[in-house]
């Protein structure tokens, strides 16, 4: 399965509303581009812990429905549904599903984690991850209304917390990426040495950083989605990138919200081809 890119979102335009959140923490903050600015409901109820989104018209496309952070926990489960009038079924409706996914290959990741013998994401492992919660719709969905189910009510922290919605297309290339790609996490700590030779650390918090190079990309994907992406984001932009949709049960690890580091050109290789290189930092 291809990279998926989604370079636009149409949540920051639209209206937000139902559920119970603090005037402290409302569900405006969701449309902020800084993650620190969170929506928190008043309690983990699940009257509480919904979200109806208002779109404004139907020519908005969706199928990515994203989270950039949320607190929910391991036992949180969430359905999306999209209708013809608010709390409407009757366009979409994802039935429940886990906040976090299920590990497939028990066996396989064993060998990276023990606590995936569970053959679930553990406690121990969401905590030590900038988590998201990623939505794919299957399909372009057209609706205007729009809502959003949270059931967490055994959250320790009694609320469910909530940064940053996306909603938006998907764009994947034909081709996808060549071997080579680069991912990892960049240290961003701040060491200093006193005039004795000690070494003084000030920990942050670290990014993910992902490379991708494109070498069989089509006239109408370069000076198409590519080159209109660059116009839009620049390098302050958001974008949202998911380089392997089919590994789920890595996708917390791999897929995340970001901008581009910095706007590479695009190359003509062959006549009806070219090639341009994605550097992607995450955003914190």
């Amino acid at each position: 399965m291809n990279a998926r890119f989604s370079f636009a979102n149409v949540a920051d335009a639209a209206t937000l509303s139902a559920g119970s959140w603090l005037a402290a923490a409302p569900l405006t903050n969701l449309q902020q581009e800084f993650l620190s600015l969170r929506a928190r409901s008043t309690n983990d109820d699940a009257a509480s812990t919904q979200l109806r989104i208002d779109l404004g018209s139907v020519t908005s496309l969706v199928r990515l429905v994203a989270f950039a952070r949320h607190n929910l926990t391991t036992a949180a489960t969430y359905r999306v549904t999209a209708g013809t009038t608010a709390g409407g079924t009757d366009v979409y409706d994802s039935g429940t599903d886990e906040a976090w996914p299920a590990v497939f290959s028990s066996l396989e990741l064993a060998w990276e984690d023990p606590n995936f013998w569970t053959g679930q994401i553990s406690e121990a492992d969401a905590s030590t991850y900038p988590i998201s919660l990623i939505h794919d719709c299957g399909s372009n969905i057209s609706a205007r209304y729009w809502t959003i189910y949270f059931t967490d009510t055994a959250n320790p922290s009694n609320y469910v917390e909530l940064s940053r919605l996306w909603m938006g297309l998907f764009w994947s290339p034909q081709r996808n990426y060549s071997f080579g790609a680069q991912f990892g996490w960049e240290a961003r700590d701040v060491n200093e040495r006193s005039l004795g030779g000690v070494l003084f650390s000030e920990r942050r918090d670290p990014a993910r950083v992902l490379r991708l190079t494109f070498k069989g990309l089509t006239a109408t994907e370069a000076y198409g989605a590519i080159l209109d992406a660059q116009r839009r984001l620049g390098t302050a932009g958001q974008l949202w990138v998911l380089p392997a949709p089919g590994d789920l049960a890595r996708q917390h690890k791999r897929s995340f919200m970001a901008r581009f580091r910095d706007v590479d050109q695009i190359t003509q290789t062959f006549a009806n081809l070219f090639e341009h290189a994605m550097s992607m930092e995450e955003i914190l």
